[in-house]
């Protein structure tokens, strides 16, 4: 198991999601990122620059789940890199929650 290192004194944020995209900035400066769906329902997610939004074909994260292993490069994610966020959605019909924290490996 490879350990993490908190970003912001293991401070991250609670997203609530819609059927709307929505966005929000990210703090810290870690390389990973730990997304925790603690809901009922699948939550889709991209990140990228200020302008990012996501749709149903987004990154899954399933219900009552925890990505733990998502790793970014600064080559290959260059825009979040440069400018930090995330866009959520969910299905129609339903919400949830999502939390989000900055490590690093």
């Amino acid at each position: 198991m490879t350990p993490i290192i908190f970003q912001n004194n293991g401070r991250g944020l609670r997203l609530a999601v819609t059927a709307a995209s929505a966005r929000t900035q990210i703090g810290g400066k870690g390389d990973s990122l730990v997304i925790t769906n603690p809901g009922p329902n699948n939550i889709y997610i991209a990140l990228g620059g200020s302008t990012i939004e996501t749709d149903l074909t987004g990154y899954l994260i399933l219900p009552g789940t925890k990505e733990d292993n998502i790793v970014l490069d600064p080559e290959i994610h260059a825009a979040f890199y440069a400018d930090p966020w995330i866009a959520v959605i969910c299905e129609s019909g339903v919400t949830g929650f999502l939390s989000v924290h900055r490590v690093s490996r």
